[in-house]
């Protein structure tokens, strides 16, 4: 690594935030709640919550301030939730020491010859 010339590294986090508005200014997505590229809900929770605060605006009567509040309450425990995969995903994504590294390489060796495997495949295509 210290060789290449196009060696990336970054921290895997998350954006927590206490509120979501100030004044006329909402955020949205990664802004908002980033869960991080380990929960792979980043697009997922950046969608919802754009139809979630389009909703709550427009059941608002004008209103943005009750919009925005109800956008934030819809959408706090989903965000939580999505939130919490990164950690659990992250466990198997960064492995500890060489041995899990081998086991994780042999049980990838050895899915072609699972029961099932059509079915799970039928499934991604």
């Amino acid at each position: 690594m210290w060789d290449a010339p196009d060696f990336y590294f970054d921290s895997i986090s998350q954006v927590r935030m206490d509120h979501w508005s100030s004044g006329r200014v909402v955020l949205v997505g990664d802004a908002a709640y980033g869960p991080s590229p380990a929960s792979g809900q980043g697009t997922s929770l950046s969608l919802v919550g754009a139809y979630v605060l389009a909703g709550s605006l427009a059941a608002s009567a004008g209103d943005h301030a009750a919009g925005f509040a109800e956008y934030e309450r819809k959408m706090r425990p989903f965000v939580g939730e999505n939130q919490k995969l990164a950690a659990s995903n992250l466990k198997g994504m960064v492995l500890k020491s060489a041995g899990q590294i081998q086991f994780q390489m042999q049980i990838l060796r050895l899915m072609p010859y699972l029961p099932g495997k059509d079915r799970m495949i039928r499934r991604i295509t």
